[in-house]
């Protein structure tokens, strides 16, 4: 047993964050958003980039919301064919494995999916209309077909560009 002792702010910000990560290993939140109007439950948050290293194959990375509170995830990654690759052409293999994992959690399918794609400039948004959308069409198609009837959950893709001339100031 231990009587008077005291811990210094090193020591409580170490506390801090052992207790912050015991909280989420018990599959707790640590923070959550206010539910933000016009958007229904329902609805899954994704957001997906490619990492470029040089001399190696690209890598997408893609993380997906499992609750209503768009508070806890469900990440993946996958290699692509070839390096400095950007249009993601495995992205349907990707989101029917985030939308596995959502109806494992919350027994229902999503029936909004907005997809947040960062990395594509002007001139890549034709093939990733061609590819990367057509691709997540199907996966959505399939997971349908394997419920056992037409899965029809609305998709919003939403390109984020970081290299633009406006500013704010």
């Amino acid at each position: 047993m231990m009587e008077g002792f005291t811990v210094d702010k090193k020591g409580m910000s170490a506390v801090s964050n052992i207790l912050l990560q015991m909280n989420i290993k018990l599959g707790n939140s640590l923070w959550l958003t206010p539910k933000i109007p016009g958007i229904p439950p329902k609805t899954m948050i994704i957001g997906a980039d490619v990492n470029h290293m040089s001399g190696q194959r690209s890598i997408v990375g893609l993380v997906a919301t499992t609750d209503d509170r768009f508070s806890k995830y469900f990440s993946q990654t996958d290699i692509c064919k070839s390096q400095n690759e950007e249009i993601m052409e495995r992205i349907g293999l990707l989101v029917e494995k985030a939308v596995q994992n959502y109806v494992l959690i919350n027994k229902s399918l999503p029936e909004n999916i907005i997809i947040y794609r960062d990395g594509v400039g002007e001139s890549q948004f034709d093939a990733v209309m061609k590819v990367e959308v057509r691709n997540v069409l199907a996966a959505i198609k399939k997971i349908g077909e394997k419920h056992g009837f037409k899965y029809n959950c609305k998709i919003m893709e939403v390109i984020v560009q970081k290299k633009i001339n406006e500013r704010f100031f």
